[in-house]
């Protein structure tokens, strides 16, 4: 049988570089509406609950902008840096496809990775795999690959890994 090449899926890094200029604006905004009086009550466990999620998020989009290899694909898996899933092998790959997420006020597509057994994928037991564990007990069907920050469309993504799933999965 012969390997496909490593194929790299990389940061846009002006996607990456908006992100944290929307959240340096949406920080400045909390710390203005402190400034000007409005009800402390609301701001300062905002500030509190900003300054915690800010604190990660800046941090993962510096790692993102960094190291800008985000989703990796060779015979032996898949390599996630999008979301933090870390290694997941093909043979416990299912299937893949484009789901589209409605949050609130967003909407986004993610690439949705059905397992076939959750269980090994949840052994390692990383913040990040935790949280994901919580977002399947709690309705999803599957784990996501963040593709809003890649280079690549998201159909292109999906294809090479659905090329990937049937030439290596077992």
């Amino acid at each position: 049988m012969t390997s496909m090449s490593k194929i790299v899926f990389k940061a846009d890094k002006s996607r990456l570089l908006n992100r944290l200029v929307f959240g340096i604006a949406g920080g400045a905004f909390l710390i203005w509406l402190y400034a000007t009086g409005v009800d402390k009550a609301f701001v300062i466990p905002s500030l509190i609950l900003f300054a915690i999620l800010a604190a990660r998020g800046f941090w993962r989009l510096f790692q993102q902008y960094r190291n800008s290899e985000l989703i990796i694909l060779d015979e032996n898996g898949i390599t996630d840096s999008s979301y933090g899933l870390g290694f997941i092998p093909w043979g416990n790959i299912q299937a893949a496809r484009i789901h589209e997420v409605n949050r609130f006020i967003q909407t986004f597509r993610v690439i949705e990775l059905s397992l076939k057994d959750n269980k090994r994928f949840f052994d390692n037991k990383s913040y990040d795999r935790r949280l994901i564990e919580k977002g399947i007990s709690n309705g999803s069907t599957g784990i996501w690959l963040n593709t809003w920050k890649l280079q690549s469309s998201d159909e292109d993504v999906l294809e090479t890994i659905r090329e990937y799933i049937y030439k290596y999965s077992s």
